[in-house]
Formats: structure tokens, sequence, C-alpha cells
């Protein structure tokens, strides 16, 4: 019976080029599903996000800060914003554009500073912090627990990792009609929300991660980034005001009410208008004893303005006193269309004639406190025993 055709035993590099073929197929198909899935099989992998934080460059710095920041009216900065993440392995990433960083007063070592990853999709919420309320009369404990604070909202700052800074605080009351706004002084506070999405269609982020905003201000002050700027001298701490809630104490005050009280304006959180005119005084080497108040007619024959009313210079009417700050109205007189720092219901910066009635002519009392030519306020000579 004849015998079958016998199958030869492959040889080994028949064997080999099997293998290589089979390898080959298998590292195509793998690279497939690794282009096709590479996102997802990463993402256990990636740097976890764990907190967000607001830095803060002045123009003409080269390191980004964290934290409270004093600046000259109009000076210009940008906000960066960083995302705080961890590696698997433990280390600290530090995502954000910014060219330096220092968080809590420690610089970070700039091998630890990376760029958001193009292909991972993120959108930054820009937020101000302010008061609640411009003015508020505290006469029991319950009354300080309506000083809240609250996130305004920016879309107009974009949604990219910088912005650029602006001090503009809503909360005082500013003439619609003098073209203060922006401002440019003033206190103001910054805060971010980080929201990051699975795909570039997704509707709603995948996740959310906030720096310390409203609910920390008054528990962690230092926490919030904030920029202070103010005018120059005679004006420099009426305008780092601009922005604070104002507070009216009753009187008498227990106590524990005016201890409570005085925390808040020593930590710049409120103030109140006796507080702040008495630390204008201070601040211009000046003290009620040493004021000399004159009446005069506040119109086209009124004082002039540099000799006889300057910034920083005292008006009066019964009660009300008022803070002279810009002539904005017939150039060199005091007039009612002129500007005043006003501590009634709110700090806020408005026309004479706003602030004050008259029948037939306004008459008020003048008080010179800013330092004139030759270092005197005005031509008035101190009181005797009055600081210089």
């Amino acid at each position: 019976m004849p015998e079958g055709p016998t199958l030869e035993p492959e040889t080994p590099d028949r064997e080999a080029r099997t293998r290589w073929a089979w390898w080959l197929a298998g590292a195509i198909f793998a690279g497939v599903l690794l282009f096709r899935f590479a996102p997802e099989l990463r993402r256990p992998f990636l740097p976890r996000p764990v907190a967000a934080r607001v830095a803060v460059l002045p123009e003409g710095g080269s390191v980004a800060r964290d934290g409270r920041h004093e600046l000259v009216a109009g000076a210009r900065f940008r906000l960066f914003a960083v995302l705080e993440a961890r590696t698997v392995t433990g280390r600290t990433v530090w995502y954000t554009e910014a060219p330096a960083l220092e968080l809590d007063g420690r610089a970070v070592p700039a091998a630890d500073l990376a760029p958001w990853p193009p292909s991972r999709i993120a959108r930054i919420r820009w937020l101000t912090v302010e008061g609640s309320t411009p003015w508020l009369e505290v006469d029991s404990e319950a009354a300080f627990e309506r000083l809240r604070f609250v996130e305004n909202f920016h879309p107009d700052w974009g949604s990219g990792w910088s912005a650029d800074g602006l001090v503009d605080p809503r909360l005082p009351v500013v003439a619609s009609d003098a073209g203060l706004r922006p401002l440019g002084f003033g206190v103001q506070r910054f805060a971010i929300r980080v929201e990051l999405y699975a795909a570039a269609g997704a509707l709603a982020p995948a996740a959310r991660f906030s720096s310390p905003g409203a609910e920390d201000v008054i528990p962690h002050p230092e926490q919030v980034t904030t920029v202070t700027a103010s005018l120059p001298a005679p004006l420099a701490r009426l305008s780092r005001a601009l922005g604070e809630p104002e507070l009216s104490l009753a009187k008498p005050i227990a106590p524990a009410l005016a201890a409570r009280a005085e925390e808040l304006f020593r930590r710049d959180l409120a103030a109140t208008g006796d507080g702040l005119i008495a630390e204008h005084l201070d601040e211009s080497g000046r003290d009620a004893a040493s004021l000399a108040f004159r009446t005069v007619e506040v119109g086209p024959r009124g004082p002039e303005w540099g000799s006889a009313a300057a910034p920083g210079d005292l008006l009066r009417a019964g009660g009300r006193i008022v803070v002279l700050y810009r002539d904005a109205g017939e150039p060199g007189r005091l007039d009612p269309a002129d500007l005043a720092f006003d501590f009634e219901h709110g700090l806020r910066i408005e026309r004479l004639a706003k602030l004050f009635r008259g029948d037939g002519g306004l008459l008020l009392d003048l008080a010179p406190v800013a330092a004139r030519a030759g270092g005197a306020p005005g031509a008035t000579a101190p009181a005797p025993g009055s600081r210089p």
C-alpha cells in the first residue's frame, strides 16, 4: 500500500519568520488600540490635580506670587492660574504659565513647573471677590453674620491660564459721570475655578478645582490673592480702603462686638468712616486738634485748587465730613462738580453737588490737611502742641 506524502518539519528560519509575522501583527494591533484609547490608558498615570491658586506678576517683575500685593494706583500686573497636581510617585507638579513662581513665601523649583498639556482640555473661570454690601449696621453678633463676601465671574477676561490684572472694586459707588472706571486703586481680591473636560464637546466639566475665594476671606484672608493699589499721599489710606465694606457701629457698643469689629479693621476686611478719617489725618501728620475750619463758598469764586484747596483737605457741613479728591468742575476752583471721598452709608467717590445741598449757593467749612509748598497744610499754622 503506497505511503502518503510526508510533511517536512519547518526549518528554524521559517519558524523565526512566522514568529516575527505574528509579532508584527500584534504590534500593529496594539498600536491601533493605543492610538484609539491612549488618553484613557494614560489617565490613571497622569498627575492628579488637587488644588488651585492665583499668582500675581507685577509689570517689570520676574516671579509671580500669591498672597497680598501692595502696588501704586494704575500699576500694571498679570494674573496667573496655578493648578497643583501629584504624580503617581508622589512628586508635585505645578501647571501654570508663570515664568517663575512663589507660593506661601517659598520659591517653587523651576523643574516642578509645567504648562498644561494641550491634549487635555481645561478652562479657567476668572473671579473677583467682593463684599456683599457696601454698608452694614452692627448692633449685635447676628449683624456680623450678614458680612459676607461673594464671587463675581468675569467672562470677558477669557478662559486661558493668564489674564491682565485689573483693580476696579465694584463695591464702592463712584460718580457715574466722572469717567473714573476702572478706578485703578482700592482693594481687589482674585480667585479662579479650573474646569477640566473629558472631551472638547463635553457640556459639563469632569472635575472642578477652586482657589481660596469668598468663603476663605474672613477666616483666612492671607490665602486669598489680593492686590491693594493706592494713590499718592495724602490720599493713600483712603484709596486703599475702596472696596472694603463700611461698618456703622452702634453707640454705645458692647466690648465683645467692638473687639470683633477691631479684628476686622486690623485685617483690612472692613472699615468705618470715622476710623478712616482718623487714619487719613494720622498719615498726613495731622490730628483733630490741629485742624482749623473756615467757611468757604463752593462755586465760581471758590477757593483755588493747589493753594487754598487740595486733595486730602476736609469739607464739613453739620456732622458730615468728606475728603477732597479731584478738581473735576471749573478748572482751578473748588465748585460743586468737584469730587470727594464720602463715608456715609458706604465708601464712595461723588461730586460735591450730590453730597451737599444749598439754597442759593453752597457754603461749607474747609480745613486744610494736605501739605502745600513749604510743607505746611494750607496757610493755617498748626495749633500749639500739634504734630508737625
